[in-house]
């Protein structure tokens, strides 16, 4: 009677552990999956196809989102590994709902420039898509190499974008378009204050009507100076200038700068009157310019905003000055 009650009562303990671990296992498979976390305007994430590819989503003083990617080359070879850092890339702009098209903005990081003559030229842009647990991402941005691109979905997670500067690029201290001028310089500011916040950086000289527009490469700003104070060369020295000279105008080609009103680089011209009113077009010959006349009276210095041609015209532009002169 022993022994069967023993043998009885170890078929039962098997019989209930069995039950027990097939019970869990039923509530286990029954509990629901971890929603993915759902992406936002901000942190890093990470792309694992068709190259690996970090992403990082910030909010720049101004309230715009800047988005700084880096991203790995088309696979190549038996193990199908792209090279890191082929394509670098920097963009800022303002979400509409779930929809951020950031305009590309000057840059110099990860053996990469791109600067505003480059975008002048080629403007470029970067949509950025929140769908739900991750970030859709197209681009038209053509500066990428070896096949490299920066399209493609996106996770949360990863190190985000490590961007490694090739050569310091000196940033104002002020993003605003003030009464008097942006970037917290006036609009008459002298080439010596210029320069203190500039230090280190190189010049580009293009000649317009009766000055010459110089640009500060990598910085989104450019200014102007009388064709008498001007030099000779079309990459002009910060000593070839003399310190003393008062810029005829202050201009910028990077979206981190706004207007009052909140104007910026990447608004369309139809956005810009409906807060400004009807625009004045001007056209110098090779560029056209939308001018405001509600918006003279808050200001020192008219401003101009020079704008893309096309079906959508854009402004690609901010100045503050002396304004374009008009062709004949």
């Amino acid at each position: 009677m022993r022994w069967r009650f023993s043998a009885w009562f170890l078929a039962s303990s098997v019989w209930v552990t069995a039950f027990v671990l097939t019970d869990t296992v039923c509530l286990a498979a029954a509990a629901p999956e971890a929603a993915p976390a759902a992406a936002t305007w901000s942190g890093n994430y990470h792309r694992a196809r068709p190259a690996l590819a970090d992403l990082t989503l910030s909010q720049t003083s101004v309230g715009a989102i800047k988005v700084s990617i880096v991203a790995g080359g088309a696979p190549t070879g038996p193990k199908g590994g792209g090279t890191a850092a082929d394509c670098t890339v920097q963009a800022e702009g303002r979400p509409s709902g779930g929809t951020l098209v950031a305009m590309v903005v000057p840059f110099n990081a990860n053996g990469m420039t791109v600067t505003a003559a480059d975008l002048k030229a080629a403007p470029s842009h970067v949509k950025v898509q929140l769908s739900g647990g991750h970030l859709t991402v197209e681009s038209d941005f053509s500066g990428c190499g070896l096949g490299a691109t920066v399209d493609g979905e996106y996770v949360p997670g990863g190190r985000g974008a490590v961007l490694t500067p090739n050569t310091p690029v000196a940033s104002t201290k002020s993003s605003d378009i003030t009464r008097t001028g942006m970037g917290g310089l006036p609009a008459n500011a002298t080439i010596a204050a210029i320069h203190a916040s500039f230090a280190g950086t190189s010049l580009v000289a293009t000649p317009e009507k009766g000055m010459v527009r110089i640009e500060i490469v990598g910085s989104g700003i450019a200014f102007g100076v009388a064709q008498a104070a001007a030099p000779s060369a079309s990459k002009p020295s910060w000593e070839s200038l003399s310190p003393d000279t008062r810029v005829t105008f202050l201009e910028t080609t990077s979206p981190r700068f706004v207007t009052g009103d909140g104007v910026h680089v990447g608004m369309t011209l139809s956005e810009a009157s409906d807060r400004l009113g009807s625009a004045q077009i001007v056209h110098d010959g090779q560029t056209s310019w939308a001018r405001f006349a509600e918006e003279s009276r808050d200001y020192d210095y008219p401003l101009s905003y020079r704008i893309t041609q096309g079906a959508r015209p854009t402004i690609d532009a901010i100045r503050m000055g002396a304004s374009p002169a008009p062709a004949k």
